[in-house]
């Protein structure tokens, strides 16, 4: 297996160039992830428990042996540095008996639900001065609580005075980058780290303003010109499977849709919500192209499914009848075996699941 294992690195490794990188991107000595920022700046540990988060803005709020006054509640992991992201574990709770499901899970905790648009900010900053905020305007997709639609990037949108306010009492000495995601003017999660391991900055294409923060790193200098340069708005689409998910979709498949669309694109890493899947993001400054792309990888992905759910359903079931009509049955064993094998393969190929997947660049 481990030469298979290389095979398929190996592959991965070479397809990095099916992604259009810009010119210029962020130090991969920039922390991209909670775990490596957390640690790079231990003075922040405190963003990590978002319980902690939840009440330093007044919100009510408590772990799960406190039960709620009033609902809907929202709950999700404490720690946010443990959770592997991807909304693992993040659930809407409407009443006492959802949440009596979780009451022992000690690692979860519950917050009131917060309403409002939702957005995420890369915040640079130099000793808890606010120098530059790319803020990130995020839909969620109708008739959901988390499976997010879009990203609209812009310098257009302005982070709250509240929140400028937090930042002043609770990260007022931090230098580099401060992410904080936020439904109106309450954060729910905080790291210091660039959201998306920094996709949406590199993204920009603006190589002045990467330069700028990669300055930060070095020097602890910043040399962006709000007023000489600018931010082109671009969008971040998410494609998400419905289940049933067995495998995403071939590279093959998604750059021959991609290439119809002209859609640039990177493999994003397995985001779980409102059930679906997330397997691939899609990067346009055209709305509609978007859409239209999403749309048709999204049916693809079901049909391919629905298809390899049914045949799976057909292998198991002349199985069972392979064993009461007493036929070989090591036969049926094997074939039915290589086939798991093979998709279990095509998974490994396509999407890494403990991770973040190889394909992601920037990480």
């Amino acid at each position: 297996m481990s030469f298979i294992n290389k095979w398929i690195d190996n592959y991965r490794d070479k397809n990095l160039k099916l992604i259009r990188l810009p010119k210029k991107i962020l130090f991969n000595a920039i922390p991209k992830n909670d775990k490596a920022a957390f640690k790079a700046y231990p003075y922040l540990n405190k963003l990590r428990n978002r319980l902690w988060l939840a009440k330093s803005q007044g919100l009510q709020a408590g772990k799960m042996s406190e039960t709620p006054k009033k609902f809907p509640v929202f709950v999700k992991p404490t720690d946010g540095a443990e959770d592997g992201g991807g909304n693992r574990d993040c659930h809407f709770i409407k009443n006492i008996d959802e949440f009596n499901k979780y009451k022992d899970n000690s690692k979860l905790f519950w917050a009131q639900y917060l309403t409002g648009k939702e957005y995420s900010a890369d915040i640079i900053m130099i000793n808890g001065n606010i120098k530059f905020v790319l803020v990130y305007k995020i839909k969620i997709r109708k008739g959901k609580k988390i499976l997010e639609d879009y990203k609209k990037v812009s310098t257009k949108t302005k982070l709250p005075m509240k929140i400028r306010k937090w930042i002043s009492k609770y990260v007022n000495t931090h230098t580099g980058i401060l992410n904080l995601q936020y439904r109106g003017d309450y954060i729910f999660e905080g790291s210091p780290r660039p959201d998306g391991a920094g996709r949406f900055l590199n993204y920009t294409r603006n190589s002045k303003l990467i330069d700028s923060i990669n300055n930060i790193y070095m020097s602890k200098n910043w040399n962006w010109d709000n007023l000489n340069n600018r931010i082109s708005k671009f969008y971040v689409f998410k494609v998400a499977a419905a289940s049933p998910f067995i495998i995403p979709l071939s590279y093959w498949t998604v750059r021959k849709i991609l290439k119809k669309h002209r859609i640039k694109y990177y493999y994003f890493y397995k985001d779980i919500s409102d059930n679906g899947k997330s397997f691939v993001c899609l990067i346009s400054k055209k709305k509609k192209r978007l859409i239209e792309c999403r749309n048709e990888l999204e049916c693809r992905s079901k049909q391919f499914n629905m298809a390899l759910t049914i045949i799976l359903a057909a292998q198991i079931f002349f199985y069972i009848k392979w064993i009461k009509d007493g036929r070989n049955i090591l036969l049926g064993t094997i074939y039915i075996s290589l086939t798991l094998l093979i998709l279990s393969l095509w998974r490994r190929l396509m999407m890494n699941d403990s991770t973040r997947s190889k394909l992601t660049p920037f990480i």
